[in-house]
């Protein structure tokens, strides 16, 4: 059994379980957030990021056994993030303007990946 102990925020006598994830004041509605609400933080944004692996679609023989990795972050709207296919790095847009369906990104190494994208907005491959 735990012990209950008194609101640090209102003094109210007995209010609020130790370490609990989620204990609040059943008085002023304070919360005492510990390791494991931080730990159901992180777990909400694993949920989020779900992710897909993207084939080479070059001419280059080499590079077809690379394979890229893009993140999708859902939240508002569905993002998509991609990952340079060398380094693993997180990739940014390069800054050039892209050409219909295709993407250019840029990763912190100096790798410039472009990335196709289907008419859903999905990325189907990169080059």
């Amino acid at each position: 059994m735990t012990a209950l102990i008194d609101c640090p925020r209102c003094h109210a006598a007995n209010t609020m379980a130790p370490n609990e994830d989620g204990a609040g004041c059943a008085t002023c509605g304070y919360r005492q957030y510990g390791a494991g609400a931080a730990e159901d933080r992180r777990r909400d944004e694993q949920s989020r990021l779900r992710g897909y692996r993207v084939p080479y679609v070059g001419d280059e023989p080499i590079r077809v056994a690379l394979e890229a990795v893009v993140e999708v972050v859902k939240g508002d709207r569905t993002r998509h993030r991609p990952r340079c296919p060398w380094c693993n790095e997180g990739l940014t847009a390069s800054g050039h303007k892209s050409r219909g369906d295709t993407l250019l990104y840029k990763c912190g190494q100096g790798h410039r990946p472009r990335f196709v994208k289907d008419g859903d907005g999905q990325l189907v491959g990169w080059s």
